[in-house]
């Protein structure tokens, strides 16, 4: 075949190619070769060589992946996983397939899914044997994953030779590890040259981190034995400006300081300055400091910014009264953000009035989140009717300019009718509101709203779908509500599996409520294999945290034997314990112990059936003391100091 003439000659003869191949994987799917299938498939899905029909090339995958091609196995897999048909249970199932025929990709995709708990539960143990049995077959990405968790458990050389393998295939994150573990020294001295060879190969796939420390090299030079690489400052700004065009950071950062001092570039303060508010933008702690000291425009702003990193030590030492400082320069310059957050400090201080100060002075900017806490201020002033209207008013300003915040905040003034009249509906639809905007709160109202017909007609169906939408972003009560629905069947399918699930994200959340319901799980096998002692640990865990609850099933697990060792001494203190909390099963426990326990060390106690404390008899309050000495009972528990008593209350 003669040369081609021209690159319109080059592109015509690749058309043909493709086309002549995109007909031979036609013919090769017309007898039912898998391999012609999928390779159809994937030109239908990317539009290379025919036009583009992406539910053609569903169908051919799909068929594929039905006669146990794992590579259309996998495709599938990513398709219902990140693709528009989201079905993460059916990605799963097909990446599981795939990877019983041995496939690496699907191995090492269930690896990272089992570490990371993504789309299953997690799984540090299974997660590692999938990347292991990924990597035994070669696969780099699985190597380098490997690498990065030898690393984070200190085994160094375990995750240089993994690195290795990985590198040596191409992989330009492994590049980019390798070329640190030779910086680090970690097979003993520090070995620069190896170091730049493999940041240098990373570089060029266009990794931006190694293109950020390959200019770092280039713009300082690198000097060891045997072995130098130059001052470059121009190839060090072309590196900076291959990462900084990826949006890294700190390359647009180091690329402005170029710029701004003249090194491999002519001298630009502008360029300079564009760059460090490209990076300021992503909260680059140098970048900000650089516009602060170059900046006249935005400078209230650019103070602001870096007041907050001081008050949160982001990238810098955490130094509140400096932040302070620079909040109030700011704000003097009618920066209303710098208002709202001086407010905010003084609230923290319980200084009221002075946060109304600074509130109203960004209010009155037209800034929303000042007006939602100006209001929030002025609601505390219950006995004022005047400045509960005037919160009303802002939150409705606040409320039309879309901070969920103040939706959810006005939604309750209707519902309670504080300031306005009452009006349930209204409150749901601005509950509706902050909800679209990922409000958590305002979610977890809302499906009290659904679950009460409160404003809206009662349908456990919605309550359940909306606590679960505000369970999934890490809502406490919400994880419970949801739990119950999953345990009764109540409003969605009933499911003691799901139910464990929330009440285990609930208990995580610290909600004693649901670590005592979790225990009750372990201890009775409901949606989980059935631990004893793991349930006897839970009640404990809540008990030490004057859970009256808690503490009853404690005692009755000392009393049987329930995951612990008897200890009726324990059971005791424990029905005291609860039953001074008003727990009548405790209550009655604690009274048929004390009656019957030789250990209690006290004559039977009759209690009148009403009285006040003084009326009680000494014996009865010397009985206390020695209950109290033995059982290390606080006076607060004393069933005696109360103002009246029955039999019952014990």
């Amino acid at each position: 075949m003669p040369e081609p003439q021209s690159k319109h000659d080059e592109a015509e003869i690749e058309e043909v190619d493709l086309k002549g191949a995109v007909r031979t994987y036609e013919m090769s799917a017309e007898v039912g070769c898998v391999d012609g299938i999928f390779s159809h498939a994937r030109c239908l899905m990317e539009g290379v060589g025919v036009e583009k029909d992406e539910e053609r090339a569903l169908a051919l995958y799909e068929r594929c992946a039905e006669c146990g091609f794992a590579p259309a196995q996998c495709e599938m897999a990513l398709i219902k996983l990140e693709g528009k048909d989201n079905n993460p249970d059916e990605g799963i199932r097909f990446f599981k397939r795939a990877a019983l025929q041995g496939s690496a990709d699907a191995l090492c995709y269930l690896g990272i899914c089992y570490l990371t708990g993504n789309h299953v539960e997690r799984n540090l143990q299974g997660g590692m044997q999938f990347l292991e049995a990924a990597a035994e077959q070669g696969l780099a990405e699985a190597q380098c994953n490997l690498g990065k968790l030898h690393e984070k458990a200190g085994e160094m050389i375990d995750a240089m030779c993994m690195y290795g393998k990985a590198a040596n295939q191409g992989n330009e994150i492994a590049q980019f590890k390798l070329a640190g573990c030779y910086k680090k020294g970690v097979m003993g001295k520090p070995n620069l040259r190896d170091m730049v060879k493999w940041y240098k190969l990373s570089a060029q796939q266009g990794y931006a981190l190694a293109q950020e420390r390959l200019a770092f090299c280039h713009k300082n030079g690198v000097q060891m034995e045997n072995y130098s690489l130059p001052k470059n400052p121009e190839e060090a700004v072309r590196l900076y400006r291959l990462a900084a065009n990826q949006n890294l950071a700190s390359a647009q950062c180091a690329l402005g300081r170029c710029y701004e001092l003249g090194e491999g570039v002519e001298k630009s303060l502008s360029e300079a300055l564009t760059l460090y508010r490209r990076a300021a933008k992503r909260s680059h702690p140098s970048a900000l400091l650089s516009l602060v000291k170059l900046s006249d425009e935005g400078l209230a702003m650019m103070q602001c910014e870096l007041a907050a990193c001081l008050e949160e030590g982001k990238g810098m030492e955490k130094d509140v009264t400096e932040a302070k400082k620079l909040y109030e320069f700011a704000a003097d310059q009618g920066f209303a953000l710098a208002q709202n957050k001086l407010g905010d400090m003084h609230k923290l201080q319980q200084n009221i009035p002075k946060a109304c100060l600074f509130y109203k002075l960004a209010s009155d900017q037209g800034l929303a989140m000042a007006q939602c806490n100006l209001a929030m201020c002025y609601l505390m002033k219950k006995d004022n009717p005047k400045k509960i209207q005037e919160a009303v008013h802002l939150l409705k300003l606040a409320s039309k300019k879309g901070l969920a915040l103040a939706q959810k905040n006005l939604a309750e003034c209707y519902c309670m009718g504080v300031g306005i009249e009452k009006d349930p509906m209204e409150a749901v639809r601005l509950l509706k509101l902050a909800s679209k905007s990922g409000h958590v709160e305002a979610m977890f109202s809302l499906g009290n709203c659904y679950a009460s017909g409160e404003g809206a007609a009662k349908d456990q169906k919605m309550a359940m779908q909306t606590y679960k939408c505000a369970a999934e972003l890490g809502h406490n009560m919400a994880q419970t509500k949801l739990a119950h629905g999953y345990m009764q069947g109540e409003g969605i399918e009933k499911n003691q599996r799901e139910a464990f699930k929330f009440y285990k994200m609930a208990s995580i959340g610290k909600n004693l409520d649901a670590m005592v319901v979790l225990a009750a799980c372990y201890k009775n096998g409901i949606g989980v294999e059935k631990d004893i002692r793991k349930a006897a640990r839970m009640y404990k865990v809540a008990s030490d945290q004057n859970h009256a609850d808690a503490m009853y099933h404690l005692a009755l697990c000392y009393t049987k034997g329930i995951g612990v060792k008897k200890n009726k001494k324990e059971a005791l203190r424990l029905y005291w314990l609860a039953a001074a909390q008003g727990h009548s099963l405790a209550s009655s426990c604690a009274r048929s112990h004390y009656i019957t326990s030789k250990v209690a060390e006290a004559k039977i106690i009759s209690l009148p059936s009403s009285g006040n404390l003084r009326n009680v008899s000494g014996n009865a309050r010397k009985s206390w003391g020695r209950l109290h000495k033995r059982y290390s009972l606080s006076k607060a528990h004393n069933p005696f100091l109360g103002a009246k008593i029955t039999r019952n209350s014990l």
